[in-house]
């Protein structure tokens, strides 16, 4: 008896697309006669001849093979034509003289080639990557809403390509240079400002956009381990197709190679899931353990580190750089921005927004500036004649804008953002009922029942004690008299706030630095109230003082927010406030930098934000 014929074919089925993968013509020809046996007993369904292509390839070793299948190429390993046929019709093979569309054939996303390079689909790419961009800068738009278009639509529309296609990262690096020249036209970045600021993270004050050559690195990891951990098994072809791009890609010295990045993330991943440490105020152990990680967690957990080190990179950079990394200086010492693109994109002036990136960076045009770049014979300031006008001098070092009140009324706009909330929270706290301390008992429970449902705690803050809490805010149009009932003293903290039942009074001293600064204003107003808090506890009183900066970029100090949590205030209410403040600072410093050339400060009404 012959041995039956073995035939090992991967079959994937899309809805109406249909591939076969066989190793021989013949065992292909075999597969497609038996489709069309049953195609044909269907009656409803058929092949279409014309839409179908054909690709082999093969070593050929003799000019017998030549002769017989007539290769593409002069190469020993070259594609050809099979010469399959399915309804007594021929195949078309994918070959250099047999497609119109330069000799090319799309098949689930990805264009197949005669000889299977990737390198002409990169111009595809780019053509339609470039398309998306000058269609998006060509919208009448804001320059906000197009960045956000950039981000939520032509960046995934290059997820697919960076996935199928085995890309060199060169190639992505390119697509970074447009996306670099159009974003900070977009923003109204300085075209000299670190490219760092586009791509960092937000929590490492940046603007946390996807570059494309971090997607390209993504994508490829993706795919590579979704090969690597496909469901054939170890044995599978799958398998045995990465560990041989694995060893190939370890020869390489200077291009980027995914497969031993790919191990050096799994072996990272590995070790971080075994031995997690704590990154928040978490208790031990919050963080259930997972032995066995999904593939799907797993490869979201690569990404974001790929991400992480990137972000890394862009940091260090910024480290190096004298004026443009200042940022790395203070950023331990201030919250940045609240940015958030249901704000941003509805922004009524973008330019503020502007303002606010280049003198994150110390791009603003000062005169310091404009004298290093060859615009103007003198960096001196327009206002006080100092020698060196740089962007920090104009925001908080000029002495004849300090005694013009520019900074004053900064000051007073954000004191007077702080009343309408702080009077508003104590006004409703002073109406509500003190609440009654219970002894605390200890209850058990029998085995078997049920234990009952724990009562809300009572929330803990400074003003939980009393309900008569008076509160005083020092503007420089209306200043007031420290409260005689607690002590004597000339000084006049911004906020007073006290209780007459049980002798409790609450000072907040706002400051309006530059962040580079706020380490150093802390410590100077710290000196400064020292003794009126003795001389406040030695008349019996209790006293709590709060140091809260708010930087001239808008950035707050860590404690900003705790202060207000101090007061009872709600984190919502917190968030908002906090938000509000930052907006009232960075619109006043925009005003304050913009009028930096006039000579004359007219009064100015207190900015205020509801």
């Amino acid at each position: 008896m012959k041995k039956p014929l073995s035939l090992k074919s991967l079959l994937m089925a899309y809805a109406d697309d249909l591939t076969i993968i066989t190793g021989r013509p013949r065992d292909s020809q075999k597969v497609l006669d038996t489709t069309g046996e049953w195609l044909n007993w269907t009656i409803t369904m058929k092949a279409k001849p014309p839409k179908c292509r054909a690709l082999a390839a093969k070593v050929f070793t003799s000019g017998a093979d030549r002769i017989r299948w007539e290769p593409h190429s002069t190469k020993p390993f070259s594609s050809f034509d099979p010469l399959l046929l399915i309804d007594t019709k021929q195949i078309a093979a994918i070959g250099p003289l047999s497609l119109e569309l330069e000799d090319k054939f799309k098949f689930l996303g990805k264009f197949f080639r005669f000889d299977l390079k990737d390198g002409p689909q990169e111009a595809l790419v780019y053509d339609s990557f470039l398309l998306r961009l000058n269609t998006v800068n060509l919208d009448l738009v804001n320059g906000l809403m197009k960045a956000w278009l950039f981000q939520f639509w032509i960046i995934p529309s290059l997820a697919w390509p960076f996935q199928v296609y085995d890309f060199p990262l060169a190639f992505a690096k390119t697509l970074d240079v447009l996306t670099t020249r159009f974003l900070k036209q977009w923003l109204g970045l300085f075209k000299g400002a670190d490219v760092g600021l586009l791509y960092r993270s937000r929590e490492n004050h940046g603007l946390g956009f996807t570059k494309p050559s971090l997607l390209l690195k993504q994508s490829q990891l993706i795919k590579l381990h979704l090969v690597k951990h496909s469901q054939e098994g170890p044995e599978g072809n799958l398998r045995k197709l990465h560990w041989n791009r694995l060893a190939r890609e370890m020869k390489f010295s200077r291009r980027w190679k995914p497969g031993p990045t790919l191990e050096e993330a799994e072996a990272k991943l590995s070790f971080e899931t075994k031995f997690a440490g704590q990154t928040d105020k978490k208790g031990l152990g919050h963080n259930r353990y997972i032995q066995n990680m999904s593939a799907s967690t797993a490869r979201k957990r690569i990404s974001l580190g790929l991400a992480h080190d990137h972000d890394r990179k862009a940091e260090l950079h910024s480290m190096t750089l004298d004026q443009q990394g200042g940022w790395t200086q203070w950023r331990e010492n201030a919250h940045p921005l609240d940015l958030k693109w249901k704000d941003l994109i509805f922004l009524k002036n973008s330019k503020i927004f502007s303002h606010h990136l280049n003198a994150s960076v110390s791009c603003l045009p000062s005169p310091n500036r404009l004298h290093l770049w060859g615009y103007i014979p003198s960096s001196k300031c327009p206002l006080c004649e100092d020698q060196k006008c740089t962007q920090m001098h104009i925001f908080s070092s000029c002495l004849t804008a300090l005694h013009q009140g520019r900074y004053t009324w900064r000051h007073d706009s954000v004191l007077k953002c702080m009343e309408h909330i702080l009077t508003k929270h104590i006004t409703s706290h002073n109406d509500t009922k003190l609440p009654t301390v219970k002894a605390r008992l200890i209850k058990f429970v029998k085995k078997g029942g049920n234990t009952q449902s724990k009562s809300q705690p009572l929330p803990r803050h400074l003003l939980i004690s009393a309900r008569d809490w008076q509160c005083q805010f020092d503007f420089k149009d209306d200043s007031f008299v420290f409260p005689t009932v607690i002590c004597i003293t000339s000084l006049r903290p911004d906020i007073v706030i006290w209780s007459c039942a049980t002798k409790t009074v609450i000072l907040i001293e706002l400051t309006c630095p530059s962040e580079e600064n706020i380490l150093q204003a802390k410590a100077r107003k710290s000196a400064r109230y020292l003794p009126l808090l003795n001389l406040i506890q030695s008349n019996g009183w209790s006293v709590s003082l709060f140091l809260v900066e708010a930087g001239v970029r808008g950035c707050l100090s860590f404690s900003f927010a705790h202060c207000l949590r101090q007061l009872g205030l709600q984190a919502c209410k917190t968030r908002e406030l906090c938000k509000s403040i930052q907006t009232v600072v960075t619109r006043c410093s925009y005003i304050i930098f913009q009028s930096h050339k006039q000579p004359k400060w007219a009064r100015q009404q207190l900015l205020t934000i509801r």
